[in-house]
């Protein structure tokens, strides 16, 4: 080969991997860079708070709360604490499942109150909103402990500000006689909505495909 028709594949070459880069560039930028990747992951896949999810979650604690408190229970006892307390206990929560989940029928399919997939429809926020209010309560209980304990005698300090915040100093934290956090919290807002997040995942469902699949 001549040395210029060496010159001449040379050139080309330049000329084709100048025109080769900008394109590349615009593929592995698009694909691969950050910005682009993380605008895809936090703005499409992660949660988004919204005021109406922390309305919704808001109301629903509260309503939860009122049911805890004012309808009618059987009271239970627990067993004997290390400091020697027998503490009551407020049992109403199937009564208070059976109406909810009579509310959110009738809200949803008679009166046309909110969509029966309204739980579906805010999933992401709702999470949110749970999150903000499960770290409220955290630090809530951890000062509490410290200011106005229900039964002081049975608190428990291991000396580690992390482990006594996230393992809970008081045994069985209380507003009142019968308020026991424990309780509430674990058995209203989040065991009723276990059937509620069924029906609404399945009311979704059926809204998009037209039928579902329990």
């Amino acid at each position: 080969m001549s040395s210029r028709q060496r010159k001449s594949v040379n050139t080309e070459a330049k000329e084709t991997k100048s025109e080769f880069a900008p394109s590349l560039k615009a593929q592995t930028g698009k694909t691969w860079g950050r910005d682009r990747a993380f605008d895809s992951v936090a703005l499409q896949k992660l949660p988004q708070f919204t005021w109406d999810g922390l309305k919704i979650y808001a109301l629903w604690l509260s309503f939860q709360a009122i049911l805890y408190a004012v309808l009618p229970a059987k009271i239970g006892y627990g067993q004997q604490t290390p400091a020697g307390y027998i503490l009551p206990y407020k049992v109403n929560g199937l009564l208070a499942w059976f109406i909810t989940h009579t509310l959110y029928l009738v809200g949803a399919f008679y009166f046309n109150w909110w969509d029966a997939s309204i739980i579906h429809d805010n999933w992401g926020s709702l999470l949110i909103a749970a999150c903000i209010y499960g770290y409220s309560l955290t630090f809530f209980s951890y000062a509490k402990a410290y200011i106005m304990p229900s039964h002081p005698e049975d608190r428990k300090f291991s000396g580690s500000f992390i482990y006594d915040l996230l393992m809970g100093i008081e045994m069985n934290p209380r507003f009142g006689k019968y308020w026991d956090f424990k309780l509430f919290h674990n058995g209203r807002p989040g065991i009723i909505a276990w059937t509620l997040i069924n029906l609404s995942f399945a009311a979704a469902q059926y809204n998009q495909i037209g039928e579902y699949d329990l």
